[in-house]
């Protein structure tokens, strides 16, 4: 006689041999403290409840290839233990383990839901209410810019995310997500439209001063500079710009309609400031910071004419820019 389907809830440590029908949502390679691999994964049930499985390395050859995010198996012979880990991937106080014995059969069970997200409030977070050795789904709009580091690895990124109840969060991500994030970020400029994040297992943790650094800048210090000047400017269109009649600090949205290739791309300056040099002329002082210039450094600046709704206007975009 064929043994009955356990679904999730019904699992516990007391019992040897257990029969379950679960999709993979999610799945990942990753690294314990003995530095042994394992293989992660989270598994649903068809009533939404979720539970996180182990492989471990000595059965990936068996197993691995079998296992792929998004299918349902029929899973028999698993041992389930206490979940003691920090990164609980649900509020289940148990984990499954893969066994030597372990059957796995791929199968179809369209009952099962693809995945189910169980988004925790900000509020939530804040107060302690939600619990932090369980990782959490969230979902926000972008509502700040903290800090980037995409240039060279280990790559991260943090903003600021608000939630439909206006309480503000900081999440930072790494690696692809970050550049993800960083990517979306970019695009959204040019449509002005509010760029919703969703998080899933996310680690909750106490935030900290966002620190690093990236050649001779701390990033924190270049966030600072953005924040100032995000909390100064305005938004201006180009139209407007076009009729300014005094320096401020705006923010505004074009599309590049032509490079001006007649204007020089490079300068000459001061190594100390940004300031025209010519050597040539046998000047030893910079005009602007006075002091003694040796060698000069290239700056470089491009002429593009802008354009947004039917306005045009010219901007000088300068180095890294």
């Amino acid at each position: 006689m064929s043994r009955k389907e356990n679904l999730i809830s019904e699992l516990h440590t007391r019992k040897g041999t257990w029969k379950i029908v679960v999709r993979i949502t999610d799945l990942w390679q990753a690294r314990k403290q003995n530095s042994k691999q394992t293989i992660e994964m989270v598994l649903i049930d068809q009533t939404g409840s979720k539970i996180g499985a182990t492989l471990w390395q000595e059965l990936f050859t068996e197993l691995r290839d079998k296992l792929q995010c998004g299918s349902s198996y029929l899973i028999q012979n698993l041992r389930i233990v206490d979940n003691q880990s920090e990164y609980r991937v649900s509020p289940a106080p148990y984990l499954v383990y893969f066994l030597k014995t372990t059957s796995v059969k791929e199968i179809h069970r369209p009952e099962i839901p693809s995945n189910i997200y169980l988004i925790t409030p900000f509020s939530d977070i804040i107060s302690g209410l939600a619990p932090r050795h369980t990782l959490v789904d969230i979902v926000g709009v972008v509502a700040d810019f903290i800090d980037v580091k995409t240039v060279n690895p280990p790559h991260r990124m943090t903003v600021r995310l608000r939630d439909n109840s206006n309480c503000d969060i900081l999440i930072t991500v790494w690696e692809d997500y970050a550049i993800q994030l960083d990517d979306a970020i970019d695009k959204n400029l040019m449509l002005q439209e509010p760029l919703v994040v969703m998080l899933t297992l996310g680690k909750i943790k106490d935030a900290t001063s966002v620190s690093g650094v990236d050649g001779s800048q701390s990033q924190s210090s270049q966030s600072n500079v953005v924040e100032k000047f995000m909390q100064n400017a305005q938004v201006v269109s180009i139209g407007e710009i076009n009729n300014l009649r005094q320096d401020c600090y705006c923010l505004t949205v074009g599309t590049v309609d032509e490079i001006i290739i007649e204007a020089p791309w490079s300068y000459d300056s001061c190594p100390n400031c940004t300031t025209t040099f010519d050597p040539s002329k046998g000047d030893s002082a910079c005009r602007s910071c006075h002091t003694s210039v040796i060698d000069t450094v290239p700056q470089y600046k491009l002429n593009v004419r802008m354009e947004h709704n039917g306005d045009k206007g010219n901007f000088f975009l300068w180095d890294a820019t």
